[in-house]
């Protein structure tokens, strides 16, 4: 099951329908134990949180990952994503109304809106939204393609089981924030047009939203208007008991994104009046009556009407078909495949899972595949690393070395060993590979090369240790390359400066020294909290250390999550929790300047952090240019069948069977 990130800071105590929203979202992704949440934000695991502000956190809290969250992928389902976000994530964009009505937001707030959209667009995987009404307006005023929206409505509502009794006199509700948008003004001055007669209450619950001007102006009509009812916000039991009894819903504002109210008034088959704008129109369908906002006779109308109508018979039924609990998982489910993009990627694990059947007991299964992966990076595998790379417990490392003698004299035709070095040498005519000998001698060519380079950047003080990694380690296609593969691990918060120390270092010392640094990781963020699969596990591994300066831990130490495929690797201490400081200092500041520098340099050129196998942040760098798993997967695959189609039993010899 993917982690999936959720951005929970909007649900709070007192939260409106995007809180509710995002509520449904996380309780979902729990139930499926899939949930990641921030610290200091709602979970579904603890009760209280502090009060953190949404456009904190996304501002300065999670800006880069500063956190260092793991997850798979992430949602944020209030419009923004956080800068420099490194992962697969989908956007909810509830309405454009800041675009399409602007005349009810302030022109900072439109800005702002507009310049945090962009960069939304421009970085989410996938954008959300809630209703047909609502894609249609972002792909018209946002120009967005209209295959990367996906429509996910909340859930609608089930009917209260205990409600309160019957008022006395009977009501008519509204419920939402007092905002312009809403146009409480006409719908206080169209139920006046009413009067007393009719014997309701117009009853108002939310908070004021709008200019202190414009809230003065309505609280003054509240006050004068005898058979209207102002409530403030309201508990969720508290609207749940208002609704169970009210005789009808209003709400017939400017421009919706949805309609909550009118979604959870129809699922108690409780009538309601809307306006004829698209959101509400689609949520209410054929039980909603429908007014003109901008006319308040027309409105007035249609009061006198839902005050007539004895109720919606069929609405709660329609409404649970198409916003059900069903239908909600059922959306739950598209947005995480389309984050989480199922790879099926052919690794040795698959060769326990009686994969080749009738080929021996685990422990040769073991040995064959990681043997086989290991050929396909053009090299043989020491036996004491063989034994750290199989992918079963074995109890005793005596039991492996009994077991491997019998195996490689029983494969001999396919396999030999030299040196404690075992090969595959039935491949030729696969593809030619490189002996142990001639890959360790190239292999120690190359660094002594590049000895002088390895001393200069073990001396600056933001390079806390260096690994041999790639191709390096696996001494294989060394001879075309003129760069050495690293592994660099950094001091805190200087991940970025210490990338460009390395670009501009390699840069003075010339192309036949250069070094390619694949990873710069900080050293408190050593633990990979993406794409943890075999390949990466089999990456660090195979590392090998070139110096780690004093209270650095091992990059292992801090990957427990090696011994889920790796379960004989050597053991390390587990290392020492270190509450991380999430506030800025003088390097985290020119860190994230360095970065954002180099990110929308990157993203001129259209790469991506979170796709083709790059992944970087504030805190680690991960510059592969593109995904080698499924190029490493076909081969393994194509070595496995070859070298399963092989009788073990045979005595015959490569060369043998290519002249037969």
């Amino acid at each position: 099951m993917p982690l999936i990130f959720t951005d929970t800071t909007t649900i709070k105590p007192d939260g409106s329908g995007t809180a509710r929203y995002a509520k449904e979202l996380s309780d979902e992704l729990h139930n499926r134990s899939s949930l990641v949440v921030a610290d200091r934000t709602w979970s579904p695991a603890r009760s209280t949180t502090e009060a953190l502000s949404p456009h904190l956190a996304l501002n300065a809290e999670w800006i880069a990952n500063r956190t260092n969250i793991k997850a798979d992928a992430a949602i944020f389902p209030n419009y923004f994503m956080p800068l420099g976000w490194p992962y697969p994530s989908a956007v909810t964009i509830h309405d454009v109304s800041f675009l399409s009505h602007p005349q009810f937001y302030s022109p900072e707030m439109r800005l702002y809106y507009k310049t945090r959209i962009k960069h939304t667009l421009r970085r989410a995987d996938l954008i959300l939204t809630v209703s047909q009404a609502s894609k249609t307006a972002i792909v018209k005023y946002l120009d967005v393609n209209p295959e990367s929206i996906l429509v996910h409505p909340p859930s609608a509502p089930l009917k209260p089981v205990n409600p309160i009794p019957q008022a006395e006199q009977p009501y008519l509700l509204y419920v939402g924030n007092l905002e312009p948008k809403k146009n409480i003004l006409k719908l206080i001055q169209s139920f006046n047009l009413i009067g007393e007669n009719s014997g309701y209450r117009l009853i108002l619950t939310g908070k004021f939203h709008g200019s202190k001007r414009w809230n003065r102006m309505i609280r003054n009509l509240i006050d004068s208007s005898p058979t209207v009812v102002w409530d403030g916000y309201v508990t969720d039991q508290k609207l749940k008991d208002y609704l169970s009894y009210a005789s009808g819903l209003l709400l017939v504002s400017h421009v919706e994104g949805f309609g909550l109210p009118v979604m959870d008034a129809l699922s108690m088959n409780i009538p309601v009046l809307t306006s004829s704008d698209p959101a509400l129109r689609e949520v209410a369908g054929e039980f909603g009556l429908i007014a003109e906002a901008n006319h308040t006779e027309s409105i007035a109308e249609g009061i006198e009407k839902l005050i007539s109508k004895k109720g919606c018979i069929n609405a709660c039924s329609e409404l649970q078909n198409r916003y059900g609990p069903d239908a909600y998982k059922e959306g739950i489910t598209q947005i995480t495949d389309r984050l989480i993009k199922p790879k099926q990627f052919y690794f040795p694990s698959n060769l326990m899972e009686d994969t080749f059947v009738g080929h021996g007991d685990k422990m040769k299964k073991a040995i064959l595949g990681s043997i086989a992966y290991a050929s396909v990076f053009n090299t043989g595998i020491h036996a004491d690393k063989l034994f750290h790379a199989l992918s079963f417990p074995v109890t005793k490392r005596s039991n492996f070395r009994n077991a491997l003698p019998g195996l490689l004299n029983s494969q001999k035709s396919v396999l030999n060993i030299k040196n404690e070095i075992i090969q595959i040498t039935a491949f030729q005519s696969y593809e030619q590979m490189d002996s142990p000998e001639s890959a360790a001698i190239e292999s120690k060519r190359v660094r002594k090369r590049h000895y002088k380079i390895i001393r200069t950047l073990l001396g600056i003080p933001f390079i806390k240790g260096i690994y041999y990694s790639g191709g390096t380690v696996h001494g294989s296609g060394l001879g075309d390359k003129t760069d050495l593969d690293l592994l660099v691990i950094a001091k805190k918060d200087c991940v970025w400066i210490t990338y460009a120390l390395i670009r501009i270092i390699s840069w003075l010392f010339g192309k036949s020294e250069s070094v390619c640094a694949n990873y710069i990781i900080d050293e408190k963020r050593q633990e990979v909290g993406w794409q943890r699969d075999y390949y990466t596990a089999f990456q660090l591994l195979f590392l090998k250390k070139i110096a780690l300066k004093p209270k650095v831990n091992h990059i292992r130490a801090e990957n427990s999550w090696v011994k889920k495929y790796f379960p004989n690797h050597p053991a390390f201490p587990p290392p020492v929790s270190e509450k991380i400081s999430s506030h800025f200092s003088f390097f985290s500041i020119i860190n994230l300047s360095i970065m954002f520098i180099w990110s929308r340099m990157w993203s001129s050129r259209g790469l991506k952090s979170g796709s083709g196998g790059l992944l970087w942040d504030a805190h680690r760098i991960k510059l592969h240019t593109n995904d080698h798993r499924p190029r490493v997967s076909a081969r393994f695959k194509k070595i496995t069948e070859h070298l399963f189609s092989i009788p073990p039993t045979s005595q015959k010899t490569a060369r043998e069977r290519e002249k037969m």
